[in-house]
Parts: C-alpha cells; sequence; structure tokens
C-alpha cells in the first residue's frame, strides 16, 4: 500500500473512481470481505468526549463505573477529571448500532501543554508551542471564560484533533493553575532532519537528540503523529525534548476487534482510497459513506475499521456533523438536574445547560427541577459567561422512576451521583438530597466504605426532603483513582508521616499543626489531595508518583499530626532483570532526566551523582527517598532504566588521581654582576581616572521579583522565614542551589543571576 504525503492532491477523475468504490458498500477490502470486519466488536473508541451520563465518545456511551482512568504514562487519574471536549481512548466492549459499551480503561490524551504565545479572538486562534490552535464555537472552555479571556503567558492544556498543516481544531482548552512541570506537544511531523536530530511540527523545532525515542527507538518521520515531552520551554523556537514517542496503529491499537477514530483527513484518498486521518495511515476503499462532506484535506470524519497489516481497514466513514443532525445535536447529557435557577440556568452531571429554546418529550418546560432525570441533546456555546450547553431536546425520563409500591403506598426511586457531606451512614447527602441509609442493603462493599466521593446509586423512597435508601450500590469514586470497589479512606497515619516528610514538608513545613498553606485542608480529605496533584496547584504536580494509598496514608497523618514517623527502611531489591543493560540508552535517560540538577556533565559530580554508578539500588533508594525531589521519577523510570543509568555513571566516573613524583630540584647558585645605579627619574605621577563600579543589586527589584515568584511557598513576608527564606538573605548561591535541588523550585530556573542577586539583597531587610 502507499500513502501520500500531507501535500498530496486527487485528480478528478480518480476521485470519481473512488467516491464509486467506496459508496459500494462492501466491495475492496483486499482478501479480507468487510462484510466480516464490519461485524467486529469494538474494543477501542478514541474522540473527544461528547457527554456525559456515563462517558460519551464518537456516538457510544459507555459505562464509566468500573474504569480504570490513566494518562499517556499510566499515572492514574480520575473521572472527576474529565470534561466535554477532553481527547480519550476507551477501551473496552461496544456495540457501534446500539450506541452502547462497557468501558475498562479510559486514557486521557490531550495535545498541548504549555504557555499561550500569542491570541486572535477575532480570527478565533492562539498560539501555543508554535502550534495554531483553532476555536469553533464547539470548543468548550475550562477555568477560563473563553478565547478573549486568555493572555499571553497563561498556562493552558489543549485538547483536539491534530492537522497536517501544524495546526489543531480545538475541542477543549483548559487554564491551569499552578506552573507547567512538563511541556507537551501530540502532533503530525512536517520535516525531519535526521543528520541533526530535529524535526518540525508547525512553527516549533525540536531538537530529539538527546531524548528517549518509544517505542524502543523508532525515529519520528514526515507524516508520523508524535507526542513528546520537554521539561522546558522552547528557546528560540527551538524545543529540546526529553522523550519523543512515535504513534502508529500497530502500537496504538493492539485489538482485533473493531476501532473508531475521530480525526481530521490530512490529505484525499488516492486512487485507491489510501490516505491519513490524523496522521494514522488508513484505507478507505469498500467503506459506506454517511451525512454530507467531501474526501479532502480538513475534512472532519469518524472512521469505524479493522487494523489490516499496520493499516486501519475502514468499513465506515461518517462526516462531521451526521450524528448531530439525527439526534438534535452534537453533545448529549443524561443525568439529575441540580443547582436549578431557571430554565436557562441549571446543571446536569457538572455541565451548565440552557434548555429555554429546546423542544420537550413526555414533559414540559414547567417540569424542569431539581431531582429530575432527564435526556438532554444539544450543542456547547461559549458566551460571556463561559460554556454552556444550549439545549435543542430535553426528554423526561423514568429516572427517578417508579420501582414498586411499599405498603405505605409510596413511590421507590434511583438516584446516581456523589456522596458528600458524609457524617454517618444515616446522615448525608448525594445531589443535594439528605439521604438516610441506616436500614439499606449495600452492595460492592459495606457501611465502612461510605465516605465524601464515593460515586453511588441510590435506590428509596423519598420522605419529605429525604431519601430513605433501601438499597446502595458502591460505583467507584470521583475525586479518587480506583476503580470499585472503592477502599475505605483509612490511611496508615505512620507511613503517612514518613511521606508527608519526603513529599510535603518542602512547602508546608516540617510541623502540618502550623497550618502552612492550608495543608490541613487534606487532612482525612485524600480525594482533594489527589485532585490538587492532578491540577498541579502550587507544584504539587511533582507528586503524581504518590499513589492512592500513600495519599490516603498522608491525609491521615494531617488528621492526627502528632504521629511520630518510624525509622527509614530501605525498599526491597528489585527484581531480577535479565533485559541486558544499555549504557548508551542510559546516557540518554540521563540527559532527559538528570541533568537539571545534576549538570550536562556527570564527571563533574554535581550533587554527588557519580554515588550512583554502577549502583542502581542506591539510585532507586534517592527516588523511594524523594532525596532532592527525586521522587518524582517514581513509576516513571523503571528498574531497568534505573541499570541503564548506573551504567552510564560508570563509564564516566573520574578514575582515581594519578600521583607524579617531582624530580629532584638542583639550584646552581648565580653569578654575582654589579651595575652601576640606574640615573634618577622622576616622573609626575599619571592621572587616572577610573570608571564607576557597576551598580550592585537592587532590593527594590528584588522584593518585586519575590512577590512574582515566591510568596506561593515562602508567605507575602519574608520575615516570619516561611520555609526557611532568610537564609538566602544576601546570598543568592544559595537561592540557585536550591532551584536546582528542590522539586518544586525547579520551574525558577529561568530567573537570571542578576535576579537572584537582587532577591537576595530584598530579603537582607528591613523593609519588606
Amino acid at each position: 500500500m502507499k500513502f501520500w504525503s500531507a501535500k498530496g492532491t486527487l485528480l478528478p477523475a480518480a476521485a470519481l473512481a473512488l467516491a464509486t468504490a467506496l459508496t459500494a458498500c462492501g466491495g475492496g477490502g483486499g482478501e479480507i470481505p468487510l462484510a466480516s470486519l464490519a461485524a467486529k466488536q469494538l474494543t477501542i473508541v478514541e474522540g473527544p468526549i461528547s457527554g456525559f451520563g456515563s462517558t460519551i465518545v464518537n456516538g457510544v456511551r459507555f459505562d464509566d463505573s468500573k474504569a480504570r482512568v490513566v494518562d499517556e504514562d499510566g499515572q492514574v487519574r480520575s473521572l472527576a477529571d474529565l470534561r466535554l471536549g477532553t481527547m480519550v481512548k476507551v477501551e473496552g466492549t461496544g456495540d457501534d448500532d446500539a450506541g452502547t459499551g462497557s468501558a475498562t480503561k479510559v486514557t486521557l490524551i490531550p495535545s498541548l501543554l504549555g504557555k499561550v504565545e500569542a491570541v486572535n479572538a477575532a480570527a478565533g486562534t492562539l498560539v501555543v508551542l508554535g502550534q495554531t490552535v483553532r476555536v469553533d464555537a464547539s470548543t468548550a472552555f475550562d477555568g477560563v471564560a473563553g478565547l478573549a479571556a486568555l493572555a499571553v503567558n497563561d498556562a493552558i492544556r489543549v485538547n483536539g484533533l491534530a492537522v497536517a498543516d501544524g495546526s489543531f481544531a480545538a475541542t477543549l482548552i483548559e487554564k491551569l493553575r499552578g506552573p507547567i512541570v512538563s511541556f507537551e506537544v501530540r502532533g503530525i511531523v512536517d520535516i525531519v532532519d535526521s543528520d541533526n536530530h530535529t524535526f518540525a511540527i508547525g512553527a516549533l523545532t525540536v531538537d530529539y537528540s538527546s531524548a528517549v525515542l518509544k517505542p524502543d527507538g523508532a525515529e519520528p518521520f514526515v507524516g508520523a503523529l508524535v507526542k513528546l515531552r520537554s521539561g522546558q520551554g522552547p528557546i528560540a523556537g527551538v524545543l529540546v525534548a526529553s522523550s519523543v514517542k512515535v504513534h502508529t496503529p500497530r502500537s496504538d491499537y493492539t485489538t482485533t476487534g473493531a476501532v473508531k477514530l475521530k480525526g481530521i483527513l490530512d490529505a484525499a484518498p488516492d486512487a485507491t482510497g489510501n490516505t491519513t486521518v490524523s496522521g494514522m495511515p488508513v484505507a478507505l476503499s469498500g467503506a459506506s459513506l454517511e451525512g454530507s462532506g467531501n474526501l479532502v484535506a480538513g475534512q472532519r470524519v469518524e472512521i469505524k475499521g479493522v487494523l489490516v497489516d499496520g493499516v486501519i481497514q475502514v468499513t465506515r466513514v461518517e462526516f462531521e456533523g451526521s450524528r448531530a443532525s439525527r439526534i438534535g445535536g452534537a453533545n448529549e447529557l443524561y443525568g439529575v438536574i441540580a443547582n436549578f435557577a431557571s430554565p436557562n440556568v441549571f446543571t446536569v452531571n457538572g455541565v451548565t445547560v440552557d434548555a429555554s429554546q429546546a423542544s420537550f418529550d413526555n414533559g414540559t418546560l414547567a417540569m424542569l427541577a431539581n431531582d429530575v432525570y432527564v435526556e438532554i441533546k444539544g450543542n456547547l456555546r461559549t458566551g460571556a459567561g463561559g460554556t454552556v450547553l444550549v439545549a435543542t431536546r430535553v426528554e423526561f425520563k423514568q429516572l427517578p422512576r417508579f420501582e414498586h409500591s411499599g405498603d405505605d403506598g409510596r413511590a421507590s426511586h434511583d438516584f446516581y451521583g456523589v456522596i458528600q457531606d458524609f457524617v454517618s451512614l444515616s446522615n448525608f447527602t448525594l445531589n443535594g438530597r439528605l439521604v438516610d441509609g441506616s436500614g439499606a442493603k449495600i452492595e460492592n462493599g459495606s457501611a465502612s466504605d461510605l465516605h465524601n466521593g464515593v460515586y453511588a446509586e441510590i435506590k428509596g423512597t423519598i420522605d419529605g426532603d429525604k431519601l430513605i435508601a433501601s438499597e446502595i450500590e458502591i460505583r467507584g469514586l470521583r475525586g479518587s483513582l480506583d476503580p470499585a470497589p472503592v477502599p475505605a479512606p483509612v490511611g496508615d497515619a505512620v507511613s503517612g508521616a514518613t511521606l508527608y516528610a519526603a513529599s510535603c514538608a518542602g512547602c508546608h513545613g516540617a510541623d502540618p499543626s502550623a497550618n502552612n498553606k492550608d495543608v490541613l485542608d487534606g487532612a482525612n480529605n485524600g480525594a482533594k489531595i489527589a485532585r490538587l496533584i492532578a491540577e498541579n496547584e502550587g507544584g504539587m504536580g511533582v507528586l503524581t508518583g504518590l499513589s492512592t494509598g500513600q495519599i490516603q496514608d498522608i491525609a491521615a497523618y494531617l488528621g492526627a499530626p502528632g504521629t511520630t514517623p518510624p525509622a527509614a527502611t530501605p525498599p526491597p531489591p528489585p527484581p531480577a532483570d535479565i533485559r541486558v543493560v544499555d549504557a548508551a540508552l542510559g546516557q540518554r535517560l540521563y540527559a532527559s532526566s538528570c541533568t537539571s540538577c545534576h549538570g550536562t556533565d556527570p564527571a563533574a559530580n554535581q550533587n554527588k551523582i557519580l554515588s550512583g554508578a554502577n549502583n542502581d539500588a542506591k539510585i532507586a533508594n534517592a527516588i523511594a527517598g524523594n532525596k532532592g525531589g527525586m521522587g518524582m521519577f517514581a513509576g516513571v523510570l523503571s528498574a531497568a532504566d534505573l541499570k541503564d543509568i548506573a551504567a552510564y555513571l560508570g563509564t564516566v566516573a573520574a578514575p582515581p588521581p594519578v600521583v607524579v613524583e617531582p624530580p629532584p630540584v638542583v639550584v646552581e647558585p648565580p653569578p654575582v654582576v654589579v651595575e652601576p645605579p640606574p640615573p634618577v627619574v622622576v616622573e609626575p605621577p599619571p592621572v587616572v581616572v577610573e570608571p564607576p563600579p557597576p551598580p550592585g543589586p537592587s532590593a527594590a527589584n528584588g522584593k518585586l521579583l519575590y512577590v512574582a515568584s515566591c510568596t506561593g511557598c515562602h508567605g507575602t513576608d519574608p520575615s516570619q522565614n516561611g520555609n526557611n527564606i532568610l537564609a538566602g538573605a544576601n546570598s543568592y548561591t544559595t537561592i540557585a542551589s536550591a532551584i536546582s535541588n528542590i522539586g518544586g523550585m525547579r520551574s525558577y530556573s529561568f530567573l537570571t543571576t542578576a535576579e537572584l542577586k537582587d532577591i537576595a539583597a530584598y530579603l537582607v531587610g528591613p523593609t519588606y
């Protein structure tokens, strides 16, 4: 098979032949009949989330109650991280015709993570990491009212569809509150210079000379879909990548079932139907077409097919807007109305809805109220007040539904939601309604498993404003990250004390009872700590390696901060690894992971890096103990990776010093020569004009820099010595060392030496 580049074109005669082949609905497909491929069950669906009431992607409504939510590195995330427009890859089983499925895994696949470089609200575009991001009426916004509210240098995450010209069609833009720990781009390669180990995506040049290439050293190529990361932003338009992953159907879709993807045609298909969709090679010959559209570059499509010889053999192509025209909108919600203020202001599944102009089934506009279960179809629109789903159709469902009549004749109802305000089994709320579960049967757990954040289905009868529960089914934990059944949030406070000292004391202080930076908000509330880590609040994103159990341990310790941490216990030795140790790979891993603290030349032994030479166990212990912020590599670097790094360090370890004995010194007496004294000449001293000394550090400028960069962890008044800030008074080298060695401070490596001297001068006081 052959594929066209992003600049390929299709001649009219070939286009006519292809259209004839496509509309044949079953012809083609080589040796494998398309009818047999079309019958395969969906196992992977990839695209933006278009609805909730479970999770809806590409028209398939997945039950997500048992799903594990992760990011691309396998780090656990939460159902609470999902938004309308979030790009995801859903794995499980699905029936495309029925539009239903069951998810076992949901992977977040955002497109860009970086800072805004330019905004053009009139044109509906912005630039991030050299990439043009296009916004339309269907783009959702989170944390910001809309495109016009974004400013240069704002940190944002962009979810969207990659276009071959290097731009992105945004489905969701999220404004982030904390600093960026990792800059990320998921896009299509334009140009490759293999000699200099660079490639381009849009206007961004990527240097991958020191990057870890995945899978197993795969080189980027023109037209490839890649995901790259970097620990710092671009300099002069060049981003130095720490890792580059090349995405192909073989690497991404390891399944014998059908896949369904949403993307953008990179080029018109050739005469045999071959092209790429958002960088993925596809064969369209014999596929059926649904909806109105043309097979041209830039066309949004959903494709369904099966992987054959590394290419997605497509059985059906659905043009953008086809489903929306059938059901009444591009977005769907199934759930209970909450926060009802008026028909044009209420929420369903956390999404703000305006139903003032909708049509109604099984009811009227006057029936809209809190706790009413509805199915809503509509379209996202962003205005001055933010993103709203404008409903075109509202159907009143039977949920809350009549199930039976008890002896007292009262109807039984069914509610889904997140438990809040938990006091006891007989006193908590669900969707704002008071619940008494003291007499309920509990499924998928026990009474001890109920607490704030648990996602549950509750059946019972209404008694005034209270729901008397007869059955409580635990469905999962929204805000935590483990699939149901959910363990009770009871952690080990002793273990939590050790974890707190290693991971939290740097910013919150050694004594949590002082409540520095509101640390006690996390007391007995692991879900809140997990959310702050996921949102990188105050730089907490460096703690993504902490497991749910470890977070619960920290929360338990914060609930009882008097607990004494036990003596540190070294971790057990890693399991045997039969893979051959690779020092060359270790050098690339060192360059991408270690240089920010230990320098580019490990032979200099900066921060004692050579103590890990040929000693991977020592590196593992440092990571386990979060020494110098190294805990951020937990779960990122494998045991094999550590062996490779240790092997590389062994190749550069400084040899023992060579002692050279000096030769014996023979002193010959000099000859005595008597010269007459020189004439005495008295010259007037030269007039030397010394240039004025360079200006010293500016405490005034240091104050401005301190307010902008340091108050988040050290407080607005440095005289209080928050987190030992006064150690940097008149000592810019102390501040520089902290930036190099303390995890949360590395984001300030952009400060110059002169600026550090200004901050050090300000810290001397006394005019704080």
